[in-house]
C-alpha cells in the first residue's frame, strides 16, 4: 500500500477542497474527467504463461490470434457506440473498460480519427493520450498531415508534443515548409521545441520574426520553442504576448515565460498573480510552478506535480495532472497511485492511466 508522501507547503496550493463550480470548470478543461471512482479494474499485474509453439500448431495459433483480435475490435467498437449515447457517469465507466485493452484501443484509433463524428475523434485523442505510448505516433503524424479538419490536425500535433513522439519530427518540419495556416505553424513549432534537435534553433529564429497580425501566434510559439531550448532570445515576444487580448496567445506566452530562468519573466508572472480579476492567474500559477520544477529531478518533479493536482486553482491542477502523465510510468507511478488513493478530482483518470500503461508499458 502506498504511503502518503510529505512535501513542503506551497502557497499556490490551498488545502481547501474545490467547490462545485471549480469541479465543473475542471471537467470542461479535461475532455474525460470524473469525481467517481466506482470501477476497480481487475488484473493489472496478471501474467500470461508462455506456451511453446510447434510447427503443427503455429498456423492454428495465428488464425486464432487474428480471430480474437477481430472479435476484440468489434466488441470495443460496440462499446464506443454505447459510450456516445450514455450519460456522463456511464461514459466514464465504458471509457475505463476500453482502456483495459490498450492494444485494441491503439488499433482502432486510426479509424476513430478518420471518422466525421467529432465524438470519435475526441475519444481517439484521449485514448492515445492516456495510454501514453509513442506507438500512436505514426497515426498522429498522418492525422496532422492529412485530416480534413484544421482543428483535428492541430490537436494531433499538440498530442505529438504531449507524447514526446520524436519519430514525428520530420512530419512537423514538413508541415512548416508546406503550410501557411498560422495555427498549424504555431502548433508545429511548439512541438518541435520539445521533440526537435538543436539544429531546429535556426528554424525557430526564422519564425520568431514573422510579420503581420495573423502571425502573432507563430511568433509566440517560436519564442516558446526557443525557451524550451534554453534561449531567451524570444523574451520580448513572450512579454508582449503576455498582455495579448487573445486568451490563447496570452496563455502560450505565459507558458513560455515559465520556461525561462529569467528575472524579468519571473516578475511578469508574479505581477499577473496580483491581478485578481485576470483570467491569466491560473496559467501564471502553472508557469511559476514550471519555473520551480526546472530546478528538480524528474522524480522530484513527479512528487510536486501530484501535490499541485490538489490546488484550488482548476487551471493549475489540470496542468499539473497532464504534466505528471507525460513522465515515464517508472517515475510517475507513485504520484498517480497517491492521486487514486485520495479519490480527488483526478482519481479516475489516474486509475485509467495506471491500468493502461501497466498493460502496455
Amino acid at each position: 500500500m502506498l504511503q502518503s508522501t510529505t512535501s513542503k507547503s506551497n502557497k499556490l496550493i490551498p488545502t481547501k477542497k474545490p467547490s462545485a463550480s471549480a469541479t465543473f470548470k475542471v471537467r470542461s478543461l479535461l475532455i474525460i474527467a470524473s469525481l467517481c471512482l466506482s470501477l476497480v479494474l481487475p488484473g493489472c499485474n496478471s501474467k500470461l504463461e508462455a506456451t511453446p509453439l510447434t510447427s503443427q500448431t503455429a498456423g492454428r495459433e495465428f488464425r486464432l490470434s487474428k480471430s480474437k483480435a477481430r472479435n476484440e475490435t468489434s466488441s470495443t467498437m460496440k462499446q464506443i457506440e454505447v459510450w456516445k449515447t450514455e450519460n456522463s457517469a456511464k461514459r466514464d465507466q465504458i471509457y475505463s473498460e476500453i482502456l483495459t485493452d490498450p492494444d485494441t484501443a491503439l488499433a482502432i484509433a486510426p479509424t476513430l480519427l478518420r471518422s466525421s463524428d467529432r465524438k470519435d475523434q475526441i475519444l481517439a485523442l484521449n485514448l492515445l493520450r492516456d495510454i501514453g505510448s509513442t506507438a500512436g505516433a505514426s497515426t498522429l503524424a498522418t492525422t496532422a498531415q492529412a485530416a480534413n479538419s484544421l482543428v483535428l490536425r492541430a490537436e494531433a500535433i499538440f498530442l505529438i508534443n504531449h507524447l514526446r513522439a520524436e519519430s514525428a519530427s520530420e512530419t512537423l518540419r514538413s508541415i512548416l515548409n508546406q503550410e501557411e495556416e498560422p495555427l498549424l505553424m504555431a502548433a508545429s513549432l511548439y512541438a518541435l521545441g520539445t521533440i526537435g534537435t538543436n539544429q531546429d534553433t535556426a528554424l525557430f529564429k526564422k519564425y520568431l520574426h514573422k510579420q503581420g497580425p495573423s502571425m502573432e501566434g507563430v511568433r509566440i510559439m517560436s519564442a516558446v520553442a526557443l525557451a524550451r531550448r534554453g534561449s531567451a532570445e524570444g523574451l520580448e515576444v513572450l512579454l508582449t504576448g503576455s498582455f495579448s487580448q487573445r486568451p490563447r496567445y496570452q496563455r502560450w506566452s505565459i507558458e513560455g515565460l515559465g520556461l525561462l530562468q529569467n528575472r524579468e519573466a519571473n516578475q511578469r508572472l508574479l505581477g499577473i498573480l496580483n491581478e485578481p480579476d485576470s483570467l491569466a492567474t491560473g496559467p501564471a500559477a502553472a508557469a511559476l510552478a514550471q519555473h520551480e520544477l526546472l530546478r528538480h529531478s524528474e522524480r522530484d518533479q513527479a512528487t510536486k506535480l501530484a501535490t499541485y493536482t490538489e490546488s484550488q486553482d482548476e487551471y493549475l491542477s489540470a496542468w499539473a495532472f497532464n504534466e505528471l502523465i507525460r513522465l515515464p510510468l517508472s517515475i510517475s507511478e507513485s504520484g498517480l497511485e497517491e492521486i487514486v488513493l485520495k479519490r480527488g478530482l483526478f482519481a479516475l483518470r489516474a486509475n485509467n492511466v495506471l491500468q493502461a500503461r501497466r498493460r502496455n508499458p
